[in-house]
C-alpha cells in the first residue's frame, strides 16, 4: 500500500503510513524526496515477527524496491522496514486496530537488481 501510494503520487497517504514522520520530515519535505520518482514497486519477503512487550507486535520486512525515475532510468534499492501494530484496544476502542504502521525504514541503492535481490536474506539482520 505504501509504494502503491507513492506510484499514484498520493504522498499524503504514503506519509500517513508512518508511525512518526521519517527523519522528522514535513509532508512537503517527504513529497520533495520523490520528485524524480515516476513509480515504484516493492518486493517483500516473509517478515520476521518479534514481540517487544505486552500488546505490541513488530515485523521486520526485507524489501527490494524497483523505482522508475522520471528520466526513464530504473534504480534498485534493498533494505528493511520495521512495522508496528498495537495488539490491544487503545483509548475507547473495544478491539485492537487491524492496522500496521511503519516504525522505521532503511534502504540503500544497489548496483543491480541481482545485487538487491541477493541481499534480501540478510538485510534485516543488523536492524
Amino acid at each position: 500500500a505504501y509504494y502503491n501510494a507513492i506510484s499514484l503520487h498520493d504522498y499524503g497517504r504514503a506519509y500517513s503510513y508512518w508511525e512518526t514522520p521519517p527523519n522528522n520530515q514535513s509532508l512537503a519535505q517527504f513529497t520533495a524526496g520523490f520528485s524524480d520518482t515516476l513509480s515504484a514497486v516493492a518486493l517483500v519477503t516473509v517478515p520476521y515477527l518479534t514481540d517487544a512487550g505486552a500488546g505490541n507486535v513488530f515485523a521486520s520486512l526485507p524489501t527490494v524496491v524497483i523505482a522508475q525515475r522520471t528520466n526513464g532510468t530504473q534504480v534498485y534499492y534493498a533494505g528493511c522496514f520495521v512495522t508496528h501494530k498495537v495488539n490491544v484496544p487503545v483509548g475507547n476502542a473495544t478491539e485492537p486496530s487491524p492496522n500496521w504502521s511503519i516504525r522505521s525504514g532503511h534502504l540503500v541503492q544497489a548496483a543491480s537488481a541481482y545485487a538487491a535481490l541477493t541481499s534480501m536474506a540478510t538485510v534485516c539482520q543488523n536492524i
